[in-house]
């Protein structure tokens, strides 16, 4: 076990410096139009003997030695970079990166994300920061940094929303975005109607405190008309896409967008809606639209 995790320390070191760390992009879906409303990046590695590592095999190991700091640097210079470039290629679609808990406490933490910003040369709010419940253990600090990462003008995003013990209480008082709603409520969803009805609930929370909401783990269409009749706005998932390395991420994309969009009852024209904009009430009643479509 020591052996492996002294392993895994030296070989990211060999990573970061031969370029073995990749990063895979997996859309998220406009649940309006059907169209691509943003792109979450996500980190793996090119291991020269092992082949793709998924980041449940290293990034514990990088988060306990504090290289995740320097990863994570890495992940959101080169997500800002591609951002960029499907920006320039006619792809304006928002980044989300994700935060380590030690990248969130780093004292650099804003410096790095406002050079990251002017040297890609990304507008503010096409990133997306994406925190988990654990980084707000001390609110005071929590609010402060996050406060000056919406100054800079990015997004922040609750991620795995409903896991901690504190959810509630974190949307009041931390200046947001966007939650991710966890997977398990999918999945719990499918043979437990309390589960759909708290679903139902965290919505309608959210978009009256002018949140957007994204739904992990959509894996079937079920759970797609689920989050369609409680009004959710974005949907994330191997129904639609699993996380795709940036070449295979652009054909899907292109693609996608390469179909009309189809225009939704009462909901005027879908062309000029922002895909990150939460729904109110008076933008209901709504369709579904077919994956795939």
């Amino acid at each position: 076990m020591i052996g492996r995790h002294l392993e895994l320390c030296e070989g990211l070191v060999q990573a970061l410096k031969h370029d073995q760390l990749v990063l895979h992009y997996q859309p998220v879906m406009d649940l309006r139009s059907g169209d691509v409303a943003a792109v979450e990046a996500l980190i793996r590695w090119q291991h020269p003997q092992h082949g793709l590592l998924p980041p449940l095999d290293f990034i514990p190991t990088a988060e306990s030695t504090g290289q995740i700091v320097e990863v994570g640097e890495w992940a959101l210079e080169q997500a800002c970079r591609q951002a960029r470039a499907w920006r320039e290629g006619g792809l304006p679609v928002r980044m989300a990166v994700n935060l380590s808990a030690r990248q969130f406490s780093a004292p650099d933490l804003v410096g790095c994300v406002a050079r990251t910003l002017r040297e890609t040369g990304i507008p503010p709010d096409m990133l997306e920061l994406e925190l988990t419940e654990s980084m707000f253990a001390d609110p005071v600090c929590s609010t402060a940094i996050l406060m000056q990462l919406r100054q800079l003008g990015v997004r922040v995003a609750i991620d795995d929303f409903g896991t901690g013990y504190s959810s509630l209480s974190y949307v009041i008082q931390f200046p947001l975005n966007t939650i991710k709603i966890d997977r398990s409520f999918l999945e719990q969803a499918m043979h437990h109607p309390h589960a759909a009805t708290v679903i139902g609930f965290v919505i309608a929370m959210a978009h009256e405190l002018d949140l957007l909401v994204v739904a992990e783990g959509v894996e079937v269409e079920a759970q797609e008309r689920l989050l369609v009749t409680h009004n959710c706005d974005l949907s994330q998932g191997f129904l639609h896409s699993p996380a795709m390395t940036a070449p295979d991420c652009e054909r899907w994309m292109r693609q996608r967008i390469s179909r009309p969009l189809t225009p939704i009852p009462g909901g005027g024209d879908p062309s000029e809606r922002d895909p990150l904009k939460p729904r109110r009430r008076q933008d209901r009643p709504r369709r579904r639209v077919a994956a795939g479509a």
